[in-house]
């Protein structure tokens, strides 16, 4: 295989990543999918795995001396692989904030739930035996 195709399998594997990127946004922004968002996460783990082996083949081939591919073709290849990054690099910033915002929410949610917690526990016990107290003696 020669680096050019090599080159075309790396941008396909950053353009499925971008795409991935875009359904986990989707994901989080839709409600509690975080199974969905954890799978497409190990989709683009397995992506990007390809996309470093693609690296290492390129790197030999270039030590080889193998790469009879005209200059305009690769750097437009590197062009477009830059740009999917880029714009994988941009959607995983919104991930981050949507992670920080889901993550602010639950401390939260946690928070109201052990001031409940908390406020239940002092309507226990002490409170019924006054009661029963105040019943029997008059």
């Amino acid at each position: 295989m020669e680096q050019i195709e090599y080159l075309s399998e790396k941008l396909s594997n950053f353009t499925q990543m971008k795409i991935l990127a875009e359904t986990q946004v989707r994901a989080l922004t839709n409600g509690d999918d975080l199974d969905r968002f954890f799978d497409l996460l190990k989709q683009r783990e397995l992506l990007r795995a390809q996309s470093t082996a693609h690296d290492r083949k390129i790197k030999r081939l270039r030590e080889k001396g193998r790469s009879a591919t005209p200059d305009q073709t690769l750097t437009a290849l590197q062009y477009q692989i830059e740009q999917a990054i880029l714009a994988t690099l941009k959607l995983d910033q919104q991930i981050e904030e949507l992670i920080g915002r889901r993550r602010e929410k639950l401390l939260v949610d946690i928070k109201e739930l052990r001031q409940g917690h908390k406020a239940l526990k002092g309507y226990g016990g002490k409170t019924a035996l006054n009661h029963y107290h105040i019943d029997k003696h008059g």
